[in-house]
């Protein structure tokens, strides 16, 4: 056994030290297909565990050609039901902040190694089309996004925010996501802590301006911080928001976020207070 974990873990040392000459070029951005509830949105940080030979392909070829980066995409499962392969029209842009070597069990014991990378979601992708289905997916997609740029709301921005400012906005969304990731191990007692070590959502919003180091508007700001916001929400909810996002509805996904965190807080605090009581039940 102990040969075989050093073997793994030789192995993953070798995959994070190879040069960009070692790994073949492919044309497209190199893809992950994620189930919905695992998509990163913009301004979300992450910690995913690569194992599969696709993954770690993408892997290589963001570390080798595209500046670290590369996309998650959902797969259309209405499509899919028709025996159809077809990819849902958003997917997330993401930047490998680090990584380390790991190793994968499988469900009969086997080992293999595998990657722990550490992401942050910086942008929203449309893919067009699908270039390659093997040895990892590619996709033709924009080389950017609009999602920090000014759009026909941001003419009028004091209609888009209502009578808040936009100060007043990213205070009340942060401060409900923070509350939401407090609750976290009361909703998730399951999670490990590589996952719940997460960054607050200004910290999040801070590195991705850093990262894309573009001119934004206020209102594109904002909906960077309303997208950072919801990772504490459902995966539905949140391509939802990343959605009202890459159509430019700024007002109505501020307003969709605030309504969901307000939901999805009321439901931890509601699990709390069972809880509690079932606490208080096994102490009588």
């Amino acid at each position: 056994m102990w040969i075989t974990f050093l073997h793994c873990i030789v192995n993953t040392y070798t995959l994070l030290g190879r040069s960009p000459g070692s790994v073949p070029a492919t044309p497209g951005f190199p893809c992950i297909p994620v189930a919905m509830s695992r998509i990163v949105a913009p301004g979300q940080r992450a910690i995913l565990h690569l194992y599969d030979s696709s993954s770690l392909h993408v892997f290589r070829q963001a570390q080798s050609y595209c500046n670290s980066t590369f996309g998650q995409v959902v797969i259309d499962d209405v499509a899919a039901k028709q025996r159809v392969f077809r990819l849902c029209g958003i997917g997330s842009r993401c930047r490998i902040l680090a990584s380390a070597p790991s190793m994968h069990t499988d469900k009969f014991g086997g080992m293999s190694s595998s990657v722990l990378a550490e992401v942050i979601g910086i942008g929203i992708i449309e893919p067009e089309v699908v270039l390659q289905h093997e040895p990892f997916l590619t996709v033709s997609c924009a080389d950017n996004d609009a999602l920090l740029l000014p759009t026909n709301e941001c003419l009028n921005e004091p209609d888009v925010l209502g009578t808040n400012l936009s100060s007043q906005w990213e205070d009340s969304l942060t401060e409900a996501a923070n509350l939401c990731q407090r609750l976290e191990r009361v909703a998730s007692p399951s999670r490990t802590h590589a996952q719940t070590d997460e960054w607050p959502a200004a910290r999040c919003i801070e590195r991705v301006l850093e990262i894309r180091s573009g001119d934004y508007c206020d209102t594109g700001k904002l909906r960077l911080v309303a997208l950072a916001c919801t990772t504490h929400l459902p995966g539905t909810k949140r391509f939802a928001a990343m959605a009202l996002a890459q159509q430019g509805r700024s007002a109505e996904l501020l307003h969709f976020v605030e309504e969901a965190l307000q939901e999805e807080t009321r439901r931890r605090l509601a699990m709390k207070a069972l809880a509690g009581l079932s606490s208080e039940s096994e102490n009588e």
